[in-house]
């Protein structure tokens, strides 16, 4: 049998090692006792397991380890090892025990007083780490396995196994091993559907950071790599709520380098191509078809599809009034077709006002033709108050209220805002916004400044504001934080200079943050030609988009096709 294959059982199924290393760390050790700077852990942000020892306690020191050379240069976050300068996580082993002959894995826990390995099961480090180390813990009251809640989270810990997919030697369990894959899957997203964290009640535990780091990688590596391909993470609605919260706990993210889970798959890559045999696939999400092949089901191009389950919701806000307009828009596009391919994009129809009210809207809206490259509609509504619902006023307030809707903020990573008023140009335009939004890390929002020449003589000392018919970032937190600010001023000044959110957005930047704190965001606002803002100039949309080839969408209150 092969050295890679010594994982597995006769009949090609994973078998999970025996941890060897089984110390304890304790007070009453007479070995190996808590102390701060004695213990050092190694981990993988490969390897889940590992990567769950890093998320519980980030401020321990760590080390970056895939059996391989590890070095900054090669590996970027990649930090060697401060002890031995090990190449390779076997030579921890060797040294601690010069006999042993079974497989190296991570996380190690090592103690650098005595040279040795104390444990390598990632389920006691974290119960150790809870706790022995409080005394050195900068958030000792978080406790992730409280005394009540310990028989519930050891046999939620066990069922959670099924869902971390292994590749196995033979083709003859992968359908029997992707079932119960989806079962497991569909059970949390129950689970989710009622309860904040996946075991009852209003607390994070244990179970919800070995959970975490399964789901992180299920879309970019188990769905092709693994041929888990039933169902996407990105599908479930609870779970996708459930991660973006997680991911968004302070220090979580500091503890993912997308680039480390997925590379050292890429070891598994050419032995995966050599099975033909798929699961059953009926339910594969339609946008990833494209980078998925028979008879592996895999490509490379699904690597960098999907890290977080993103999303992008294309909101068209708007009142009663403008339903005629929106019927012609649609029109366009079945001119204009939005896509080429399936794509992760919602369509939400944001209405000013309460559907209740205005009973003929919502099945005018429902015998739209809606393209098929949406993969739902959502039909949401501000209930704006008769006294607010003037404009430019009830428009600002319809997007402040937008980011306080969960399911759209909590729901997606990207929102675009297409008022009826803008129209789209050339076939591929979704294909074209998706691309954007997931080709620009670190942007807040992505516009167009106003080329009206008229707007830029009367309203110059906010001209290059962008447009609030955008690309907005809906993950960052710090996003949120300044937007919460833009809101107070504009509430304080509404009717006055801030006539509407995308100008509140432009001056709060650029006015009221501290030279330190607009020279840390300029760059979240970034302008492109994707759209063309033509304010209240008399525009043909097709002239326009024929001289700028990078423009699919054109906004202007006096457009012509």
């Amino acid at each position: 049998m092969s050295g890679i294959t010594k994982w597995a059982a006769a009949d090609g199924s994973f078998k999970r090692q025996v941890s060897s290393f089984r110390d304890f760390v304790s007070k009453t050790s007479p070995k190996f006792k808590p102390a701060a700077g004695r213990y050092h852990l190694y981990v993988s942000y490969a390897c889940p397991w590992s990567e769950g020892i890093a998320k519980r306690h980030w401020s321990f020191g760590r080390g970056l380890f895939y059996g391989r050379e590890c070095t900054p240069e090669e590996t970027p976050g990649c930090i060697p090892d401060p002890h031995h300068n090990s190449k390779f996580i076997r030579e921890l082993y060797l040294r601690a025990d010069p006999s042993y002959s079974a497989r190296f894995t991570v996380p190690v826990l090592w103690d650098t007083e005595t040279q040795t390995i104390v444990n390598n099961e990632s389920s006691e480090i974290i119960r150790m780490l809870s706790a022995e180390f409080n005394d050195f813990a900068e958030n000792p009251e978080l406790e992730l396995y409280p005394e009540e809640l310990k028989d519930k989270i050891d046999e939620t810990n066990e069922w959670l196994r099924v869902l971390c997919p292994v590749p196995n030697t033979t083709n003859a369990l992968d359908e029997e091993s992707a079932k119960k894959v989806f079962e497991g899957l569909k059970k949390v997203d129950s689970i989710l559907e009622n309860n904040k964290y996946l075991v009852p009640g209003d607390r994070l535990t244990e179970a919800d950071i070995r959970l975490y780091t399964t789901i992180l990688r299920f879309d970019p590596v188990y769905f092709g790599h693994f041929k888990c391909n039933l169902l996407a993470v990105s599908d479930c609605p609870n779970i996708m709520r459930w991660l973006k919260m997680i991911s968004n706990l302070p220090g979580v993210r500091e503890t993912i380098n997308m680039e480390h889970i997925k590379v050292p798959i890429s070891i598994l890559l050419e032995y995966s191509r050599n099975t033909t045999t798929c699961p059953t696939s009926k339910s594969i999400p339609p946008r990833l078809s494209p980078f998925l092949k028979a008879p592996s089901c895999l490509t490379d191009a699904h690597l960098s599809y999907n890290e977080y389950g993103s999303k992008l919701a294309l909101v068209v806000p708007f009142i009663a009034d403008e339903l005629p307009t929106i019927e012609r828009n649609f029109a366009v596009w079945a001119k204009h077709s939005p896509c080429t391919t399936n794509l992760p994009v919602d369509l939400v129809f944001y209405f000013n006002s309460d559907y209740a009210r205005h009973p003929h809207i919502l099945p005018r809206l429902r015998a739209l033709s809606v393209p098929s490259c949406f993969r739902r509609t959502q039909y949401l509504m501000a209930n704006l108050p008769q006294a607010e619902d003037t404009y430019p006023l009830g428009a600002s307030l319809m997007f402040f209220k937008a980011m306080e809707i969960p399911s759209l903020v909590d729901g997606y990573r990207y929102m675009y805002w297409m008022e009826a008023d803008q129209q789209p140009c050339r076939t591929g335009w979704l294909d074209a916004l998706y691309r954007t939004a997931i080709n620009h890390p670190g942007f807040w929002m992505i516009g167009s400044i106003v080329r009206d020449g008229q707007a830029s003589t009367t309203y110059y000392s906010f001209a290059d504001h962008l447009n609030g018919n955008a690309l907005y970032r809906l993950d960052d937190p710090q996003f949120h934080t300044f937007l919460a600010r833009v809101q107070e001023e504009f509430s304080k000044n509404k009717g006055r200079f801030l006539s509407a959110f995308d100008i509140a957005i432009y001056l709060v930047a650029r006015h009221t943050l501290s030279f330190n704190e607009y020279a840390r965001t300029k760059h979240r606002f970034q302008y492109s030609d994707l759209m063309q803002n033509m304010y209240r100039t008399a525009a043909n949309i097709t002239t326009i988009c024929d001289a700028n080839p990078s423009t699919y969408f054109v906004h202007g209150k006096y457009l012509s096709q």
